[in-house]
């Protein structure tokens, strides 16, 4: 079953330890029609993940598109590992004809990082 960005909660019992008011959302080349309001500490950003922009946002949950203008999920799953980021990833992606392989393949890219991939209905 396909999960949608609609359905698919986005915090974990793991996640519920963090104070909600302190929680930061970061969403990278995120289509507008996919964005969420559920955080008050929601980031916007467009381009290259680096170690400066993680560094100063301080994400607890970074959201990018499987494929974007500036890189695609792989890429940009296999950079936010290297520079250490450990939070959570949701990774959104039109319905796709086969979402299970294509979670595994994400999973094996992204050593350290806990991956969702969902489903955005344009």
């Amino acid at each position: 079953m396909q999960r949608t960005l609609r359905d698919a909660p986005l915090l974990s019992r793991k996640d519920t330890a963090i104070d909600p008011a302190k929680r930061v959302l970061l969403l990278i080349d995120v289509p507008a029609t996919a964005r969420c309001s559920q955080f008050g500490n929601t980031v916007e950003y467009s381009g290259t993940i680096t170690a400066q922009l993680l560094s100063q946002v301080l994400p607890d949950i970074v959201v990018i598109s499987l494929i974007s203008n500036n890189f695609d999920a792989i890429e940009g799953l296999e950079t936010l590992s290297s520079l250490g980021f450990r939070g959570r990833c949701f990774v959104l992606a039109n319905r796709l004809p086969n979402h299970r392989l294509v979670q595994k393949e994400l999973r094996q890219h992204a050593a350290g990082l806990r991956i969702t991939l969902l489903t955005v209905h344009a």
